[in-house]
C-alpha cells in the first residue's frame, strides 16, 4: 500500500468514527432564544437630534444611537418630499464586501403568515421605500458570535409614521439563534 493511500483511508477511518461520534454533523444545536415580536420607534436620520435612535442592530433586536455605534443593520431616513426610507449598513458605508450584507426582501405576503426567511434576494446597497402595512424580509450582517458565518433572519411590518417626530413605528420578529431561520413565536425548529 502506498503512503499517500494509507493517510487518505486513515483519514477517511477518523471522519467518519467523529461523524458518528457527534451524531448529525450538519445539525444545527437545538435553538436556545426563544423568538418574539417587539415594536419600537426609529427616528430619521439627518431629520431628528443625534440624542434619539436612528439605527436598528438585529442581533440585540434593538435600536441604537448612531454617535454611539459604528456597526448597525439598517438606519430609517426620510426626504423633503415626504418620502420614507431604510437604508442597509452598505448603502450608508459602502464596502467592498459583496456578501452576507444586511439587506431587505419585499413580500406580499402577511407578516403573521411567514414561518421561514426567505435566503437570497435581499437588497443590500438600495434605498428600500416604505409605505404603512409593508412587510419585509430583513437580514442582518454575519455575527461574528456565530461560528457557522450566517446572518440573522427576520420579518419586520411598517406599523405607521409620525411625521412630527420624523418617526417610524415597526413591529418584527428577529430570530437571533445561530443557523435558524424560522420565524414563529417561541423557539425555533428551522
Amino acid at each position: 500500500m502506498r503512503p499517500t493511500t494509507f493517510v487518505s483511508a486513515f483519514s477517511a477511518l477518523v471522519t467518519a468514527a467523529l461523524l458518528t461520534a457527534c451524531g448529525d454533523p450538519l445539525s444545527l444545536p437545538p435553538a436556545s432564544l426563544e423568538n418574539r415580536i417587539d415594536t419600537l420607534k426609529l427616528y430619521s436620520v439627518g431629520q431628528s437630534p443625534i440624542h434619539l435612535p436612528s439605527a436598528f442592530v438585529m442581533v440585540a433586536r434593538q435600536t441604537a444611537r448612531l454617535d454611539q455605534l459604528v456597526n448597525f443593520d439598517f438606519v430609517y431616513g426620510t426626504d423633503a418630499g415626504g418620502g420614507h426610507y431604510f437604508l442597509p449598513f452598505a448603502a450608508v458605508a459602502p464596502t467592498p464586501q459583496t456578501v452576507r450584507l444586511p439587506g431587505f426582501l419585499a413580500t406580499g405576503t402577511d407578516f403573521d403568515a411567514i414561518t421561514v426567511a426567505e435566503q437570497v434576494g435581499y437588497l443590500t446597497r438600495d434605498t428600500i421605500p416604505l409605505t404603512v402595512g409593508q412587510v419585509l424580509y430583513v437580514r442582518s450582517a454575519v455575527d461574528p458570535n456565530c461560528g457557522i458565518g450566517t446572518p440573522y433572519y427576520g420579518k419586520l411590518h411598517v406599523l405607521g409614521f409620525n411625521e412630527a417626530e420624523h418617526a417610524v413605528l415597526f413591529r418584527f420578529l428577529i430570530n437571533v439563534n445561530c443557523g435558524y431561520r424560522g420565524l414563529e413565536l417561541g423557539l425555533p425548529k428551522k
